[in-house]
């Protein structure tokens, strides 16, 4: 009797695994569904979903932040900003692979791209030259993404500048496990014996005293957390959070509120904007990482910092975008599997170091001006010349387009955008360095 039972519990067994089969056969996109990160699933469009809830799959840090939320009450939407990007378990920045360049990425920047890399490897020799060729000199790039922009830079610097090549020692401020590991790699070649290149977490753990100084941030002050205000006219600025949205009709697990008070917050909203602005986005952590900024190039005795990113020298509002797979989405979706950036106030970051004293006597600020003029005046056009010249046809058209892209403030008919206008190109140096390039009759 017990050998029989057995034998039909085998045998029930097999059957259920032959039906499992089939189900994989006949069922071929579910079964492959599963295998994917919820993002690659698209959310379905609400008038093809039957069922009265329509959330989006919620992500692992979706979860996280709502009982944060239900504990401790609403969220400033500079915290989730920050959560979203960096949060050691579920980041963005932290956490996700190949989040730059290539199909499957969620963007490009123009890192990426060799004949922007030859232009800042050809304005740090000149900086460098400007200091007096000292003999030890620190080159640091503050958010490198892959690394692309780094390898590209000393690569060229072993060509047109070997003496500084041998000079130089490498410092990346990099906050993404992920992203450092993707830069080790990339720059394994460059490593040596003595630590050529180091890593580290943060601004704060640079040291760089007393050594002369060269800082690069490509696109990176658009990753760092804003905080939004709505003036309301009884009770002024008040700071933008995120509460939980429980409608089961609404995609989004979130939505923006007003706090119910002025925040501390409220004091780095500066006195001069315009009467007539009902929203502003503050450039919070921008404005502070600035700060450090220029302290570590006051310690370092003699030093410069070129930030390129896309921006205006004004107050704005509402210009933080969610991107995903080359395209803008809500914010709000899916927290910790989207890119979250917002365009720079130039005007806020030369604001952060002209409350500071030391900052003021020591330290001189250059431009913004658009990449298009920064580019074209250090030499960019001869530079494709060059290139053209050397290359393939195929090779060279691929040259002429990059070249387009970091030029031209659109780029194709379907309206997609270049990078020639709305990236900036900002300079703070010390003042006992001669003004870089090309703001030279500063």
């Amino acid at each position: 009797m017990v050998t029989r039972c057995v034998h039909i519990f085998f045998c029930f067994v097999a059957k259920i695994n032959t039906m499992r089969g089939v189900m994989r056969r006949s069922f071929p996109r579910y079964a492959s569904s599963f295998k994917k990160h919820f993002s690659d699933i698209s959310t379905p469009a609400r008038s093809t979903v039957l069922d009265e809830n329509k959330k989006e799959l919620k992500t692992a840090l979706a979860g996280l932040l709502q009982n944060r939320i239900h504990v401790g009450g609403f969220l400033p939407f500079s915290e989730f900003f920050k959560e979203c990007l960096m949060n050691p378990e579920y980041g963005y920045y932290t956490t996700k692979r190949t989040v730059i360049g290539g199909a499957s990425a969620d963007f490009t920047t123009a890192a990426e791209i060799p004949i922007f890399c030859d232009i800042i490897c050809g304005w740090i020799v000149d900086v460098w030259n400007k200091m007096g060729t000292p003999r030890r000199v620190n080159l640091v790039e503050l958010g490198p993404g892959k690394g692309s922009l780094m390898c590209s830079v000393l690569r060229q610097m072993q060509t047109i500048s070997p003496a500084l090549f041998q000079f130089v020692n490498v410092h990346m401020v990099e906050a993404g496990t992920q992203r450092m590991e993707e830069q080790k790699v990339k720059l394994k070649d460059f490593q040596t014996a003595t630590q050529k290149i180091q890593w580290y977490l943060d601004i704060d753990s640079l040291s760089v005293t007393g050594t002369p100084t060269i800082m690069i941030a490509n696109e990176f002050f658009d990753a760092l957390p804003v905080t939004q205000f709505t003036k309301d006219p009884q009770r002024g600025w008040l700071e933008a959070v995120v509460d939980v949205d429980e409608d089961p009709s609404q995609e989004l697990h979130f939505k923006l509120a007003q706090a119910p008070a002025n925040s501390f917050a409220n004091l780095l909203i500066p006195d001069d904007v315009p009467k007539d602005m009902t929203q502003i986005e503050i450039n919070t952590y921008g404005m502070a990482t600035m700060e450090k900024v220029g302290r570590k190039l006051i310690d370092s005795g003699m030093g410069a910092c070129l930030i390129i990113d896309y921006g205006k020298d004004e107050y704005m509002s509402d210009t933080v975008r969610g991107i995903r797979g080359h395209k803008f989405v809500n914010p709000l979706l899916s927290p910790g599997d989207v890119d979250l950036s917002a365009w720079v106030s130039f005007k806020q970051l030369r604001w952060a170091l002209s409350r500071w004293s030391m900052a003021r006597e020591q330290l001189r600020s250059y431009g913004p001006l658009t990449q298009r003029s920064f580019l074209e005046q250090n030499g960019i056009d001869v530079r494709l010349l060059m290139l053209c010249k050397a290359a393939e046809t195929k090779i060279g058209l691929n040259i002429i387009s990059n070249w387009r892209r970091l030029m031209e403030d659109k780029m194709t008919s379907d309206d997609s955008q270049g990078m020639g206008k709305n990236f900036k190109v900002w300079c703070v140096a010390t003042a006992n360095l001669p003004p870089p390039s090309p703001w030279l009759k500063k």
